[in-house]
């Protein structure tokens, strides 16, 4: 169909291909050219030419630049001792897996996610703040980090812990905050 009107609009090719403007796919009679490549079923043909990502992430990339990023929040010297001390008490709980898995506690953390840009001035500063809520299944104070069902957070991201249940009588050893973000 481009062919169709290019030819149709261009003079000098309208003079020497006209009679291929209107023309059909060649058709092959059983010679060996047929018997080697068979017509393509219509279905098959219309893949071709649907559209795709000619450079891969690109898109996904753009849509990252777009996004608005929240800026680090900054903890108050009482709100960082809070903390502290939250996690202190979950070490003495569960100072191995085993441990933390016997414990059972469910944990609901809203941590920080800086953003991966790589041609963003202030990067550092911007992220995400995401709330996950699992069961603690490991806290290691050497790597600083806290293991929450699938998700390893390390202790610098930590926005707020809360201890949502705790399968031992020191329930109340953790308690927490609640954490806001942004939906």
């Amino acid at each position: 169909m481009q062919l169709a009107w290019k030819i149709a609009t261009s003079p000098s090719l309208s003079r020497n291909y006209a009679d291929l403007a209107g023309a059909s796919r060649p058709v092959h009679f059983q010679d060996a050219f047929s018997l080697r490549h068979p017509a393509m079923p219509a279905e098959k043909r219309a893949k071709l030419f649907q559209p795709y990502d000619a450079l891969d992430g690109y898109s996904d990339a753009i849509r990252r630049k777009r996004r608005q990023y929240e800026k680090r929040r900054v903890h108050t010297p009482e709100s960082e001792e809070k903390l502290g001390k939250q996690l202190a008490k979950l070490a003495r709980l569960c100072p191995n897996s085993r441990a933390a898995l016997r414990v059972q506690a469910v944990l609901t953390v809203c941590y920080f996610v800086p953003n991966d840009l790589p041609d963003t001035d202030d990067r550092w500063g911007l992220g995400d703040y995401v709330t996950v809520t699992g069961l603690l299944r490991a806290l290691s104070p050497v790597s600083e980090t806290l293991l929450v069902g699938e998700t390893l957070i390390p202790f610098r991201e930590i926005w707020s812990l809360r201890c949502l249940s705790l399968n031992t009588p020191l329930r109340a050893a953790v308690p927490g905050t609640a954490c806001s973000t942004r939906a």
